[in-house]
């Protein structure tokens, strides 16, 4: 709604004109005129004067701008502040001041195809009314290129090929004019390249062709290809390359003259028939080739007055040649030879005292290993590559060996091995039953003598021992200490005979040392950052006791956790005491570092009390190993 204006106009003319200014097109004003004197206003109204004001044209579109593109230029607009009280129905543009066209979008229109240099453009919008004020503005676009390496191309006679850079920044179209010639690829965008490819010209007069290059608003390119005439003497072919085995090839020959074929190493590549007449034919045949370097020949085709027509022959080698440098060892053979492309396979180990061998690479120093499935495609040296090794030797709880290690060989006998060594700290009875390694690729230790032939990294022998069977004690004989953490105090909660301990080391495989040694199988001890905690473990249980196995100073030994909460919490809910399932737990672990395994229902060991490694064994009754387990653990080791 127009709202409600007064205007005042001072006059004492009889009659006068008044302008109203800032009316709305297109809008409809009702408009009277009334008196007034200082004192009061009169009381004469004139009648109401009804009109709308007539629509406008539209104002300039705002905010004009361009995008550069190859040959082309992107206006976008935004509408003019006013539409002259009409909707705006289109807008127009115009490009060098030329005629007005129509734009399939409100505010946008591209201008495609434009030459080189500075465009001016136009833009203004329609109403009903008609157009109103332009915009204009000014823009360069873009120019498109496209260039050639090259824009001739003489070609020989023969079949034959060459190469045409492209230098672009738009897409472009090779073709050709005739059949004989051919370009591939045909199409690219941007920088790149294409070949031209002339099939054989057996006629007698040279012919011409043309390479035409074409790219969007870029000026076309052509390459003109000349390819000489027969000239009496034209072969299929101006290359051959035999297998190393040997081989032969038929090869054309286009003529209209009498010719002569030759070679200039009849050793090992013939022809036949070395002459002819017109068009015709010769076989080009090559004898194995029993070397490990290429070797190269020419064929020679010629006529009186003719430029001579050549083909050049390589021929690989039938193996290439490894040459082993032992690079400070030794090795034999020093030499061995490989198929072209084939694996180097298995090759010799050399030697070196106090050495072991890494393996063969192709560089004294770095450079890349060279294993059994490395591709030969070369004659190359490749180099020994070594480290140091030695044997160090653990006496396992006897008199340390002096010297503690020495050098060894890879590859080698390992030699002389030190004396059994005195044992100590034990009175089981014990004695030395040799020296063991631990492969590096894991398994069972190994016995070793001084004919053992040396790994090719340094290795650790340890002492083993064997008790004396008539010093074992009965397993049932159960001494463990074990420690129990509450309030922070640490509290023995039992000791009884340590006969089974002693037992369980002697039956075990690695260990044979006392408890209380400070590199026994089984360390336990607190951990002092849990309360009511006794672990040798830092792990968390979901069962009352777990037993863990670890590799350490070459012995696989063991450590054992308890979980008192839960001890505890069990012992209760089943109404034994806490000190019979702490038993019975700790020997049902034990059990497994002897090799047993668990063991579930009624039928192992003649029911659930028959075994300690029965799942379902009361604590109560059964807190050692039973006969059974006795039985079962002298199975293993007696």
């Amino acid at each position: 709604m127009i709202p409600h204006q007064e205007i005042i106009v001072n006059t004492t003319a009889n009659t006068f004109t008044h302008t109203i200014p800032g009316l709305i097109p297109g809008t409809t004003y009702i408009a009277r005129a009334f008196a007034r004197n200082s004192a009061i206003q009169g009381s004469g109204i004139s009648d109401e004067l009804i009109f709308t004001t007539p629509f406008m044209l539209p104002g300039a579109p705002i905010n004009l701008r361009t995008t550069i593109g190859i040959n082309s230029v992107t206006l976008n607009w935004a509408a003019p502040s006013s539409n002259g009280g009409t909707a705006i129905i289109r807008y127009e543009v115009s490009h060098n001041n030329g005629p007005w066209i129509q734009t399939s979008s409100m505010t946008t229109h591209t201008f495609q195809n434009l030459s080189a240099g500075t465009h001016t453009f136009r833009v203004r919008a329609v109403n009903s009314v008609g157009a109103g004020a332009f915009a204009n503005t000014q823009a360069t676009p873009s120019t498109a290129i496209l260039t050639l390496s090259r824009s001739e191309w003489n070609s020989p006679a023969a079949p034959s090929s060459t190469q045409v850079t492209v230098t672009s920044n738009v897409g472009w179209r090779a073709t050709s004019n005739v059949s004989w010639l051919s370009v591939l690829p045909a199409t690219g965008t941007g920088n790149g390249s294409f070949s031209i490819n002339a099939l054989i010209n057996t006629a007698t007069t040279s012919r011409t062709g043309t390479i035409t290059v074409t790219a969007p608003g870029a000026t076309t390119r052509t390459v003109t290809v000349t390819q000489n005439a027969a000239y009496g003497l034209m072969l299929s072919t101006n290359s051959w390359n035999p297998q190393p085995a040997g081989g032969s090839t038929t090869i054309t020959v286009t003529s209209t003259v009498n010719w002569t074929v030759s070679s200039n190493a009849t050793s090992w590549l013939t022809v036949a028939p070395a002459s002819g007449s017109g068009n015709g034919a010769f076989v080009l045949s090559a004898t194995a080739n029993d070397n490990n370097t290429p070797r190269t020949g020419r064929i020679t085709a010629s006529s009186p007055g003719l430029t001579n027509q050549i083909i050049e022959v390589t021929q690989g080698p039938s193996f290439f040649t490894l040459t082993l440098n032992a690079n400070s060892g030794t090795v034999n053979p020093t030499s061995v030879n490989r198929q072209p492309g084939a694996f180097a396979g298995e090759l010799p180990i050399p030697i070196r005292g106090g050495h072991g061998f890494v393996g063969w690479f192709d560089a004294q120093t770095g450079g890349a290993q060279i294993f059994s499935n490395t591709i030969i495609n070369r004659n190359m040296t490749i180099f020994a590559r070594w480290q140091a090794t030695t044997i160090t030797f653990y006496s396992e709880g006897g008199a340390p060996v002096v010297p503690a290690s020495r050098s060894i060989t890879g590859g080698a006998p390992i030699g002389e091995l030190p004396p059994a060594p005195t044992r100590q700290g034990s009175t089981l009875g014990q004695r030395f039953e040799g020296w063991y390694v631990i492969p590096r690729i894991g398994g069972a230790a190994v016995r070793i003598t001084e004919n053992s032939l040396a790994p090719n990294y340094s290795i650790v022998a340890y002492a083993r021992w064997e008790c004396n069977l008539d010093a074992r004690y009965h397993w049932r004989q159960f001494g463990m200490w074990i420690f129990w953490r509450n309030n922070n105090v640490p509290l023995r909660a039992y000791e009884i005979n340590a006969d089974l301990a002693q037992y369980w080391h002697t039956a075990m495989e690695d260990g044979r040392l006392s408890w209380n040694n400070s590199n026994a199988p089984v360390n336990f001890t607190l951990n002092q950052s849990t309360n009511n905690r006794v672990t040798a473990g830092t792990h968390e249980l979901t069962v009352a006791g777990d037993i863990d196995f670890i590799l350490l100073g070459g012995l696989s030994r063991f450590t054992i956790t308890l979980d008192s909460p839960r001890i505890y919490h069990l012992a209760a809910e089943n109404n034994v005491t806490v000190t019979h399932y702490i038993q019975s737990v700790m020997a049902h672990e034990l059990g497994h570092s002897v090799g047993l395994e668990d063991c579930f229902g009624n039928s192992f060991g003649g029911g659930p009390n028959g075994s300690i490694m029965n799942r379902n064994r009361s604590r109560t009754i059964v807190r050692g190993p039973t006969d059974f387990d006795i039985e079962n653990v002298r199975r293993i080791y007696d």
